[in-house]
């Protein structure tokens, strides 16, 4: 057991109503589409065209506490890790009102943030992976990983007042757009 570290969390479920949407949201598009099933982790590509809106004063502290949070995971070196979004219809311990639009619908919903998937240092090994790869969401750089959740993190959560001036859920990249299209093209079929 020598050298092995263990940290010991909280279960983020416990108090999570059965029937609520969680996502782990990267801030990247390959390979981040699951099946739209209940019960199912989904994940960025399932989430893109929502924008999550938060009272002023909420959103004012999960964007200080995220941008913080990424500044020092990025210090110290790691990788991989995801927000935890999770939304019901239903209360639940620590979950904030918001404003989530979809589609072209709004829906005044709960919903909470954990990030998560703190402990994957980004050392030779990923730097391997990198070139491996060649790209992909894990084997990029920690600073653009940082960057890249951040842009994420900032497009879809914003204040409540934006709400009025938002014009588009989905002003992604053409690249973006066909990674998603294709997600839901897949769980389109999947359902019937």
């Amino acid at each position: 057991w020598s050298g092995r570290t263990f940290v010991v969390m909280k279960n983020l479920f416990a108090d999570v109503p059965s029937g609520a949407a969680i996502y782990d949201l990267k801030g990247s598009f390959s390979r981040r589409c699951a099946e739209e099933k209940k019960g199912t982790l989904m994940l960025d590509n399932n989430f893109r065209g929502t924008r999550v809106f938060l009272k002023d004063k909420d959103h004012l502290r999960l964007d200080f506490f995220v941008t913080r949070d990424v500044e020092m995971l990025t210090r110290l070196k790691l990788v991989d890790y995801s927000l935890l979004f999770v939304v019901s219809d239903k209360p639940f311990k620590r979950a904030l009102r918001a404003v989530v639009v979809r589609g072209g619908r709004r829906f005044d919903l709960y919903v909470r943030f954990d990030i998560v998937d703190v402990l994957l240092r980004h050392d030779k090994l990923k730097i391997l992976e990198h070139y491996w790869k060649r790209k992909g969401a894990s084997s990029t750089s920690r600073k653009k990983y940082a960057g890249r959740f951040l842009r994420f993190f900032h497009q879809h959560f914003r204040p409540l007042f934006s709400e009025r001036f938002q014009t588009s859920t989905d002003d992604y990249e053409e690249k973006t757009k066909k990674m998603v299209n294709r997600c839901r093209e897949k769980n389109a079929k999947d359902k019937s």
